[in-house]
């Protein structure tokens, strides 16, 4: 789980919420461990199936070669470029920010519409990355 979210730049508790959402595809769970294969997929939050090993790769060439490493400040500014994308999306999908439609939608944390819950989880954590709520 640990080495997973560091492929991903995210916490294990955003792992573990990724598999209780059903955001991985062709995964096994033997006793508390999930096992990734060479097939498993991530679904992105605006729904593209990404296979994990692509990720794995991604994250391989850009930290395990060292020349190939990017500065701190380049990576802040992607992650930020990724987070605002992200962010983009579900104003577009929700048609507002995220305050107006946990106004009209109410806490994602305590909702029973199951696509609310993961979508708003997410998009509140990704505010909340990027300093916008305290």
């Amino acid at each position: 789980m640990n080495q997973l979210a560091t492929f991903f730049g995210v916490s294990s508790t955003t792992v573990n919420n990724w598999f209780d959402t059903g955001r991985f595809l062709e995964i096994k769970k033997v006793n508390q461990d999930f096992l990734i294969s060479d097939h498993s997929i991530w679904i992105s939050p605006t729904g593209e199936k990404v296979p994990v090993l692509n990720i794995v790769e991604r994250y391989m060439q850009n930290y395990a070669n060292p020349t190939a490493t990017m500065s701190d400040d380049e990576y802040k500014r992607m992650r930020t470029e990724e987070i605002m994308k992200t962010i983009t999306y579900f104003e577009s999908r929700y048609g507002g920010t995220f305050q107006q439609v946990a106004k009209q939608k109410g806490d994602p944390y305590s909702s029973g519409d199951w696509q609310w819950v993961r979508e708003g989880k997410e998009w509140h954590a990704l505010l909340l990355e990027l300093g916008h709520f305290g």
